[in-house]
């Protein structure tokens, strides 16, 4: 399920703490992944060929996808968008919106084709239940709007302005006891 938590931009001190806290302390790994407005295809998440140096160029999310599936099949990882609006979510994100839809209910992971350019055949990348996704959102003159397509597919919380600003404790955070494995979240 996607998580897109909706923030207004004057509200917001550090985007990532809530996710990445989330994952700490859920023994997880963590991931995050800075949007940019000029995403606009799944290209700007995974990576694309390079025709100079004849070669893909994988992004970092690409390579801990491939991990998570591989080496690290038995772990949970919280992959953050961060600030997912400066794009238009429906132009990178919406075919895995809908690979996610189409195995819904199922326990087989959602499979995509990484486009590796130049006449090579596509790679399969294998998105498993052990990776889930959640974004952050400010809402300005700067941000794009959600489709349909993709509020459907998604779970929104809204975090209001605070009326009142406090100082955060800046005790160290402590390392989690243990790791959450896959089959104890699937048990959950």
């Amino acid at each position: 399920t996607l998580i897109l938590n909706v923030f207004r931009a004057f509200c917001l001190q550090v985007v990532e703490t809530p996710a990445k806290q989330y994952a700490h302390h859920g023994g997880m790994h963590f991931l995050s992944v800075p949007v940019k407005p000029d995403w606009d295809s799944p290209a700007s998440l995974f990576g694309y060929f390079n025709a100079i140096e004849n070669r893909f160029e994988a992004t970092e999310l690409l390579r801990a996808l491939y991990q998570m599936q591989e080496e690290r099949k038995d772990d949970m990882l919280v992959v953050l968008l961060d600030e997912m609006n400066l794009a238009h979510p429906e132009q990178y994100f919406a075919d895995l919106l809908s690979k996610f839809e189409e195995n819904r209910g199922s326990d087989l992971p959602a499979e995509y084709d990484i486009m590796l350019g130049a006449g090579e055949p596509p790679e399969k990348l294998s998105i498993a239940r052990n990776v889930l996704w959640t974004g952050t959102m400010n809402e300005d003159e700067t941000t794009k709007g959600l489709s349909d397509k993709v509020i459907d597919r998604s779970m929104l919380i809204t975090f209001p302005c605070p009326k009142e600003l406090h100082d955060r404790d800046n005790t160290r955070i402590q390392e989690p006891e243990l790791t959450l494995s896959r089959q104890r979240w699937e048990e959950w």
